[in-house]
């Protein structure tokens, strides 16, 4: 087995909180009943449409392409929900909700910041540590450009990472495997002397796998779903926290 040279990492759940997405979704269904006209009485029926069989198909179809946009996703989602109410939505609506959500999950960072509970726990000192033992450090993200930057430039955040990916860039999102092919031309190594983690099985974990890394899931305990998702290939390791993964490459 070649020795490990890079860790490359997911964002969105793996290093940063997914508190910061979550706690965001009220705001957006409120300005969505608004547009539609709808009043606090019929709350559930909008949260049903949110997290309905429409929206949702709408969504994972978009996911089994090679590449797409987020904020067209986030749009089509909205659009498919106001169809499942019985309404519909303009295309400056949908793109004005997803541009809201979007904007509010990158505001909500900066106001928690890396030390305020933005990241996951343990993730500064983790990818601190990895750095100064001399690993190649990036961060691979499926995220359209604008937005991923936004987040990076938050408290110094990039400076943790010697490259950054996003989809948008690469004109690929994971499991496709033109992104890991542009990750590892980042990295500067060949795909057995790297360690991806991510907590979606079906993007990172699959993704990883058939590029040819050694992967590792982590487990986000407030989505105890992600270990049930059906995926290609299993893990080699999973953890809990990011400090586990320390211990780990200290082995490998």
């Amino acid at each position: 087995m070649a020795r490990t040279k890079a860790v490359l990492f997911d964002m969105a759940g793996t290093v940063v909180s997914m508190g910061i997405f979550d706690d965001h979704q009220g705001a957006v269904a409120g300005e969505f009943a608004r547009i539609l006209g709808l009043d606090e009485s019929q709350n559930e029926m909008i949260a049903g449409a949110f997290t309905g069989r429409g929206p949702a198909n709408a969504t994972q179809k978009s996911f089994l392409q090679d590449f797409y946009l987020f904020r067209e996703v986030f749009a089509v989602r909205y659009a498919k929900a106001a169809i499942e109410l019985g309404f519909k939505l303009t295309r400056s609506d949908t793109a004005m909700l997803s541009d809201m959500w979007w904007k509010g999950c990158v505001s909500r960072f900066q106001e928690l910041g890396l030390h305020g509970g933005g990241l996951r726990i343990g993730a500064i000192d983790t990818l601190s540590t990895l750095r100064e033992s001399g690993f190649n450090i990036g961060l691979v993200s499926n995220l359209d450009e604008g937005d991923f930057q936004d987040f990076l430039s938050v408290d110094g955040f990039a400076s943790y990472f010697d490259f950054h990916l996003s989809s948008e860039a690469a004109q690929s999102c994971k499991p496709d495997a033109a992104i890991f092919g542009i990750a590892l031309e980042q990295a500067g190594c060949t795909a057995d002397e790297v360690i991806f983690v991510g907590d979606t099985p079906t993007q990172d974990i699959d993704g990883a796998a058939a590029a040819g890394m050694q992967t590792v899931l982590i487990h986000d305990e407030s989505k105890p779903e992600t270990r049930e998702m059906e995926s290609t290939h299993k893990p080699d390791h999973e953890i809990d926290e990011l400090p586990e993964l320390l211990e780990l490459v200290r082995g490998l």
